[in-house]
């Protein structure tokens, strides 16, 4: 079975993305698979984003981003 990872955006995120030429599709069936939830902050003058799964609660963090990355 094929598992599905859906990432479900912030709106600053998601204008992120955007703004680097990222599209994110829109999942057919958002039922089925592993969600992760992800919001862009900046700390100490720092972009860095938080990335969640939903059942677990497994959480990744990147400090630093740039554009490049």
């Amino acid at each position: 079975m094929i598992k599905m990872i859906h990432l479900h955006t912030s709106k600053i995120f998601n204008d992120d993305l955007s703004k680097s030429g990222c599209i994110l599709p829109v999942a057919e069936n958002k039922n089925v698979g592993w969600h992760w939830y992800a919001h862009r902050i900046t700390l100490m003058r720092k972009k860095c984003v938080i990335v969640m799964e939903e059942s677990s609660r497994y959480v990744l963090i990147f400090v630093g981003l740039r554009r490049k990355n």
